[in-house]
């Protein structure tokens, strides 16, 4: 089996996680993989791996370039990630004998008002010459295609090989704890800020924040203004193999994710915490319970400042249930491994389609 992935970002960025492991993983499962990609990235992880890649310079050539590089390649699947003339690639690749066409989501729509009318329009359209709609989360993909699509479900994943993890920590010392993603106004994080101050008000516990966004200096400023500099750091934006390095130094996994707009999108960042071993406090976002069950491998609570710092308080005031909370931690995202979702939910869906 052949397969060509086609996405509209530049290749081996570290934040597009499915867009790099679903090939390498495909590659060492045997399957002859390639992938086109904007220029700008890197293909070095690809072309290790025996993934094929190909990088494509000039937007008014893109189609042409597809097409060209399709023919040559004669892909079994073509696998392509949403964006906007997605929707014209089986129409060029038609001569193509027995490909068939997968198109991913891997977003919820964030667009609001009328513009989330006219978007969802769009993306209807797009999605008429597709034989198969995947993505990370049902429910985040009827927000972009309406409730009416049928979606195959092919998780977020975790590359477990890649995170070291260690037993759970049982000093006194203060709790550390850690937040990855983004600092984007949208994601409302002076609401976490404001838990992890109100939590100092009774116990200590020190937060790094590595991210970045258009919020990030009304952030700092709100951590000064508490005065709470020394026990709120924000580390920006690290390499990814470097944070996996880090992760297993914390204590707790903070997964906070507002409701609004992001309710249905399953956070990469939980999954990582609990690979990496840490007890996590999450919003309780439709995502955030696909990797958590409530009091067992995690905290779900509230999204205001008063109920996140209340969940955070559960695990800070409790070691034991902070312990039995991180002993089940990785072991409860085992079946998220990029390799086990490849095996069992992409194959599967790439073998039905080219038997039917």
């Amino acid at each position: 089996m052949k397969t060509l992935f086609i996405t509209n970002t530049s290749l081996g960025l570290p934040e597009l996680a499915t867009i790099n492991y679903f090939p390498i993983s495909l590659a060492q499962l045997g399957v002859e993989v390639g992938i086109i990609g904007r220029t700008g990235g890197s293909d070095i992880t690809y072309r290790t791996a025996g993934v094929r890649a190909f990088e494509i310079g000039h937007v008014q050539t893109r189609l042409y370039t597809i097409r060209k590089i399709a023919r040559e390649f004669r892909p079994d699947v073509v696998h392509v990630f949403i964006h906007a003339g997605c929707g014209l690639y089986p129409l060029i690749m038609r001569t193509i004998p027995r490909a068939r066409f997968v198109l991913d989501i891997r977003s919820p729509l964030l667009r609001t008002g009328v513009l989330r009318h006219l978007v969802q329009l769009k993306n209807r359209v797009e999605i008429m010459t597709y034989d198969a709609i995947g993505a990370h989360s049902i429910e985040s993909a009827w927000t972009v295609v309406g409730k009416n699509t049928h979606i195959h479900w092919l998780p977020p994943g975790v590359a477990l090989a890649e995170i070291p993890w260690q037993p759970v920590r049982t000093s006194t010392d203060p709790l550390r704890a850690v937040y990855v993603g983004s600092l984007q106004r949208s994601r409302k994080i002076p609401e976490m800020i404001d838990a992890v101050i109100q939590v100092n008000q009774q116990t200590e516990i020190r937060l790094d924040v590595f991210g970045y966004g258009s919020d990030i200096e009304t952030i700092r400023a709100q951590i000064k203004g508490a005065n709470m500099e020394n026990k709120i750091q924000i580390k920006g934006l690290i390499p990814r193999h470097e944070l996996y390095r880090r992760l297993s130094t914390y204590d707790l996994g903070i997964g906070y994710v507002p409701k609004q707009l992001y309710d249905a999108g399953p956070p990469l960042k939980t999954a990582e915490y609990l690979a990496a071993g840490l007890a996590v406090v999450a919003t309780d976002t439709v995502g955030n319970r696909m990797f958590i069950e409530d009091g067992k491998n995690g905290i779900l609570t509230g999204e205001t400042a008063d109920e996140f710092a209340t969940g955070i308080l559960r695990i800070a005031s409790d070691l034991s249930l902070r312990c039995s909370i991180a002993n089940l931690a990785r072991p409860s995202v085992e079946s998220f491994d990029w390799m086990a979702i490849v095996r069992n939910h992409l194959m599967p869906l790439y073998m039905d389609l080219l038997q039917s």
